[in-house]
């Protein structure tokens, strides 16, 4: 009978060990949308939906797969679904791995990091449709704890708390990493706070941060619009043809304007 008694117990401490690394602390879905500067055309390019778990006391872990909708990307790639990635950090939003996967008309990419103190080793695996592999594996040194690969949603969401959790400065230029340019990872990305602006959707209107992002190879320059306690609501940019809004849909379902 103590033998049963124990079991039970047992097997109770590894199912309350199991739910408590499964916590949803967030999820939901952000939206892209587009407008042609020349024709005015608004279309939904894509969605991102992710989640934040609690790993334990220590970590969270942010995933994310992005999935297209505008028939022009779908054309392009071969495919709705472009990439999933994963973020683990730590309880100050320190980069401690991250891992992303892509299968598109233009080949096979794979990439992951593991940091061990200041050191990132980067493993980083692409195929083209040619055949051609290219395998590498290198390691650099991190001043900046976060990814930046381009436009990705969940790579947002930890920019935008390290901004609201520590960034005491009004503009800094972070050295960032991107595991995806093996031949030059680390990458400048400037942040600068800027002044509060109104979020309208349909009837409500809210208040949110807002701050400017810049890196330095002119991979993108946006704006992201965030709560007081850093969530991370949205997102614009534009190129010299397109303007971009990128939101959480979940938390605007009757869309989302930012009135200047």
């Amino acid at each position: 009978m103590r033998k049963i008694f124990v079991l039970i117990l047992a097997v109770m401490l590894v199912w309350a060990l199991t739910g408590a690394a499964q916590k949803v602390v967030d999820s939901g879905k952000f939206l892209y949308q587009t407008t042609s500067k020349t024709s005015a055309k608004t279309e939904i390019a894509g969605e991102e939906s992710f989640k934040i778990e609690e790993l334990d006391q220590s970590r969270l872990k942010i995933t994310s797969n992005f999935v297209a909708k505008s028939q022009d990307l779908i054309s392009q790639f071969e495919t709705d679904k472009l990439f999933n990635e994963a973020i683990i950090v730590d309880k100050d939003w320190k980069l401690v791995e991250y891992s992303l996967q892509s299968e598109t008309a233009r080949g096979k990419l794979s990439v992951s990091v593991k940091v061990e103190g200041q050191i990132a080793k980067i493993t980083f695996q692409f195929k083209g449709t040619d055949g051609k592999e290219q395998n590498q594996v290198r390691e650099v040194i991190l001043e900046d704890e976060f990814v930046t690969t381009g436009i990705a949603a969940g790579q947002l969401i930890v920019i935008q708390k390290i901004i609201a959790l520590k960034m005491k400065e009004q503009k800094r230029t972070f050295l960032a990493l991107d595991p995806t340019n093996i031949e030059k990872p680390l990458i400048e990305l400037t942040v600068e706070r800027l002044s509060p602006v109104k979020i309208k959707s349909g009837a409500k209107t809210l208040e949110a941060q807002r701050a400017s992002l810049k890196r330095a190879d002119g991979e993108f320059s946006l704006e992201i619009f965030s709560a007081s306690d850093g969530t991370l609501w949205g997102f614009t940019g534009e190129s010299a043809t397109t303007q971009l809004v990128g939101y959480r849909q979940d938390l605007f379902p009757e869309g989302f304007e930012v009135l200047k």
